[in-house]
């Protein structure tokens, strides 16, 4: 305990509290010494001296109490120690004024002393608590004193009145330091609970401020503790909402904990809550040691997972196929004009015409390749602006170019409300143009029927706004569709796999979540989730 932590414990304010109960005790010890003096035996047992003294001193004591009680009862505020004191004081004055005036009789007064400095350490500061005891003893001494010097008492109550002051300072003594220890001890609580909220405090804001949602359950497989991001990743915002009451684990993490205790705490897969959901990799780990029945349950976005990594091994491909591309584009440049000056020769017979042809319609292809490639490596930075995505979308339709396709039918659907998000409309756009131009390819394949729905709708959730591109094709099979991202994947012969890449990247520079679903209907969906419109930060393309 430092010299400082010991000054502010010695600093003192009574409670209220305490004070009541202190007035409380001094009223009936005064209507026990009232109801002595009106008992008459031979005499009173109390005030036979000199009566008149004793009732004006016991009035003039109830009447103070008297107020003190109902100020205690009307006020919340602590009571300062140096008014604390003056009733001490007025307690010496009225013992000291009660033995006067009640004789031989009422030699055992001075007794109630010995309690009043006691209750007088645990409440004053230490030289208060000194200055208390030592008028009482000044007051006892004065007092035998006075009667052995002018009323001829024995001289042998002096020794007596030495006692009681000796007894009085002993109460003084011992009863302070033990006050003493207890307002050190009470401090130092009061600094560890502090320290302890300041903690908690702190670790509520790491866990809120963290991307990774984080569980913890009670022995019942209850939720105890959870955080924001999880509830986000769960899409259960009510949990976070009403902590006042106790929420089970939802039934797809519940049936995981259950495995992953079944399975001798193995490794799980990634799973989904929900259709449009994302895909969520759930690790358990017990709170305190192996057979804690607390268990830490960690929820990270596998998406974010796969990007990051996605990123790290595409960022050096990425530079190898830009220089690649770049030296490959003089030479097929000069490749494709000999095969046009072959095409336009007139010494050709049809089947090398044909040859020339084919050489002319690969160097075409290949030339796309490496625009796209060359799109990858450059990779721009994104031109930010504020958008009305209801207008943009309308625009972008209304200039849309499919001479390709004979009889394009593109619906357009949208809220009356305004969703407006931030992001570079040139490079969405590209975006949304593959997307309806794949979702028409793939709808005539299907059905004979070039159809595309555009649905622009705000996720219930969490309140961004969603572009769905719906066609009416076959779907991308189960085993394929985690790879429809990836660089050259492609399912035709004449694709280039770098379509839906490319739009992935595009997306991800902007802040949007592209991901492919299927609607309830059966339908295949491609869903762009834009940012929050004050969401500003946008990464920069490596």
């Amino acid at each position: 305990m430092t010299e400082i932590d010991k000054k502010s414990a010695d600093r003192i304010y009574t409670s209220i509290t305490t004070l009541r109960l202190l007035t409380l005790y001094r009223l009936m010890v005064l209507g026990l010494l009232v109801l002595m003096h009106m008992v008459v035996l031979d005499e009173p047992l109390l005030g036979s001296q000199t009566p008149n003294l004793f009732r004006f001193t016991a009035l003039g004591y109830f009447v103070p109490m008297f107020v003190l009680m109902a100020y205690s009862l009307r006020t919340t505020q602590d009571i300062p120690v140096d008014r604390l004191l003056a009733t001490f004081l007025l307690d010496i004055v009225v013992v000291y004024l009660l033995r006067a005036s009640s004789g031989e009789m009422g030699s055992s007064l001075f007794l109630i002393l010995i309690l009043d400095v006691a209750v007088a350490s645990t409440l004053l500061p230490t030289r208060l608590a000194a200055l208390n005891a030592a008028l009482a003893t000044l007051a006892i001494l004065t007092y035998t004193l006075t009667t052995i010097l002018y009323e001829g008492a024995d001289v042998s109550e002096l020794p007596d009145a030495a006692t009681l002051g000796i007894a009085l300072f002993a109460s003084f003594l011992v009863i302070n330091q033990l006050a003493l220890r207890a307002r050190r001890s009470e401090a130092l609580a009061d600094q560890q609970a502090g320290n302890i909220a300041s903690l908690q405090h702190l670790t509520s804001l790491v866990l809120d401020r963290m991307n990774t949602g984080i569980i913890v359950t009670d022995a019942n497989d209850d939720i105890e503790i959870i955080n924001a991001a999880a509830c986000e990743l769960l899409e259960a915002p009510h949990l976070m909402a009403d902590t006042s009451q106790i929420h089970p684990l939802p039934a797809t993490i519940l049936q995981r904990l259950q495995h992953w205790r079944d399975a001798q705490y193995a490794r799980q897969r990634p799973l989904r809550t929900s259709i449009s959901g994302p895909e969520l990799r759930v690790n358990f780990a017990p709170l305190v040691g192996n057979d804690s029945h607390q268990i830490l349950i960690f929820i990270e976005d596998s998406r974010a997972l796969e990007q990051e990594a996605q990123h790290m091994k595409l960022d050096s491909l990425g530079r190898l196929t830009g220089s690649i591309a770049h030296e490959i584009r003089n030479p097929l440049g000069a490749i494709s004009h000999a095969a046009q000056l072959l095409y336009e020769s007139k010494k050709l017979s049809g089947s090398d015409l044909r040859l020339a042809e084919i050489i002319q319609d690969q160097s075409q292809r290949l030339n796309s390749i490496v625009e796209n490639v060359l799109i990858l490596s450059r990779r721009n930075t994104p031109q930010v602006k504020e958008v009305d995505i209801t207008a943009f979308i309308e625009n972008l339709l209304s200039r849309l170019h499919l001479a390709e396709y004979a009889n394009p039918q593109i619906e357009f659907h949208a809220p009356a409300t305004k969703l407006i998000s931030q992001f570079d409309p040139n490079q969405l756009e590209q975006v949304l143009q593959n997307l309806i131009a794949n979702g028409l390819r793939y709808s005539k394949r299907a059905t004979d029927l070039e159809f595309v729905e555009i649905r622009l709708h705000q996720n219930s959730s969490n309140q961004l706004a969603c572009v769905d591109v719906i066609d009416i094709g076959k779907g991308i099979a189960e085993e394929n569709r985690n790879k429809i991202f990836e660089p050259f994947f492609t399912t035709e012969k004449t694709g280039t796999g770098l379509g839906l890449y490319i739009s992935h990247e595009i997306c991800e520079t902007n802040q949007i979540e592209l991901y492919y679903l299927t609607t309830d209907s059966g339908k295949t969906c491609f869903r762009l989730i834009f940012p929050h419109q004050n969401k500003t930060h946008i990464r920069e393309p490596e």
